[in-house]
């Protein structure tokens, strides 16, 4: 909760670190270093508080490997030092996920939607049909732009078996569903959102229509087409998840799924984090139907028995570039490792 010492007041999610003698040479040395800043209270917070660990996180990858993935990589090793180990399909198949990790990370491409279909553009949540073009972790071995060659795993040098074939609900989606439940956390970007469906998440494509033939589609480009601006959310910054952020955030859109909560959200214990609260959310570049956004929402999260599922419908990591939205990841990844305790 947020709380105030020395006529200042700390909003929720401030990091509290005991005092020891060690803290203030170590805290100097961040500050000089990294920019941080940090002030001193006269006493520790009271009350409700996460008390963070290190977690242990995997990032999917895919033989030849994923742009998408590989733009967090380089957050992780080159902007914010976070460790992490990469994670490939059959690692992923074999199951028994949360003896080795707290958190498990899908960018855009990771996990196709049911039937084997996702992607952007509003294709890879419950209830929507696909795009018209399979998904990046659909394709054979090599993925998006062959460059791990397209031979299946024939093709795939020995020292590299362990990272062939791809993520599949039919395959993965057990040992993902059975790691969340026993309290692991899965955090999905973009069409990776399409797990949604796959775990009975109460939520529906908002840029669908029913057509004339009673089948439920995207819309087609020509009444709605964003492929890469910037849009303005309303943030829940209460929650956890948006803890440190505003209350107003742009987010970089591509082609992004954006959702529907059904009637049966709060019973299933799923909530918007962030939302597109008007009918022209359009900051920057451009975008054709943007109307359709109005009331949609862009960051859910969902409980899933001891677990949690993040939906990230807009591209918070994209390239390496929307610094205003890392913090979302990294509160998840935060999370992950953090225990409910009371301060005294």
């Amino acid at each position: 909760k947020p709380f105030s010492d020395g006529g200042k007041t700390y909003p929720a999610g401030t990091i509290y670190i005991p005092a020891k003698p060690t803290t203030a040479a170590t805290l100097a040395k961040l500050a000089a270093q990294l920019g941080l800043s940090f002030d001193t209270v006269a006493a520790k917070p009271r009350g409700e508080a996460f008390q963070l660990h290190p977690e242990r996180v995997g990032l999917w990858d895919r033989y030849g490997g994923s742009m998408e993935s590989g733009h967090i990589r380089w957050l992780f090793e080159k902007e914010y030092q976070t460790p992490y180990e990469l994670v490939y399909a059959p690692t992923l198949n074999a199951g028994n996920l949360k003896s080795k990790f707290d958190v498990l990370i899908f960018p855009e491409g990771g996990i196709p939607a049911p039937g084997g279909r996702g992607g952007r553009n509003g294709g890879a949540t419950a209830g929507a049909a696909g795009p018209e073009t399979s998904s990046p972790a659909a394709d054979p071995v090599g993925g998006r732009g062959g460059r791990g060659g397209r031979g299946g795993s024939n093709a795939v040098p020995d020292e590299y078996k362990d990272q062939a074939g791809n993520v599949t609900l039919a395959q993965t989606g057990p040992a993902l569903r059975r790691f969340v439940e026993e309290g692991g956390t899965v955090v999905t970007i973009g069409g990776s959102t399409g797990i949604a469906q796959y775990l009975g998440l109460p939520v529906t494509s908002a840029l669908s229509e029913v057509g004339t033939d009673g089948v439920e589609r995207r819309l087609p480009n020509t009444k709605f087409y964003v492929p890469g601006s910037i849009l303005e959310t309303s943030v829940d910054n209460t929650l956890p998840l948006a803890y440190g952020l505003p209350d107003k955030v742009d987010v970089f859109f591509a082609g992004s799924p954006a959702f529907r909560l059904l009637p049966e959200a709060n019973l299933k214990r799923t909530r918007p984090v962030a939302w597109y609260a008007s009918a022209e959310p359009l900051r920057s570049g451009w975008a054709w139907g943007q109307h359709y956004l109005n009331g949609a929402v862009a960051i859910a999260e969902a409980d899933v028995g001891e677990g949690k599922v993040y939906l990230f419908g807009p591209e918070i990591t994209f390239r390496g570039q929307p610094h205003g939205t890392f913090k979302f990841l990294f509160n998840a990844i935060q999370l992950a490792g953090a225990r409910s305790v009371t301060l005294q």
